[in-house]
C-alpha cells in the first residue's frame, strides 16, 4: 500500500494497504 500508511520496515503487498506491526 501507500508508503505513508505503512510503518517503517513494512513489506508492501501489491493491491493492499500494508501496515507493519
Amino acid at each position: 500500500g501507500p508508503a505513508e500508511l505503512k510503518s517503517p520496515g513494512a513489506i508492501e503487498i501489491p493491491g493492499d494497504i500494508s501496515n507493519a506491526a
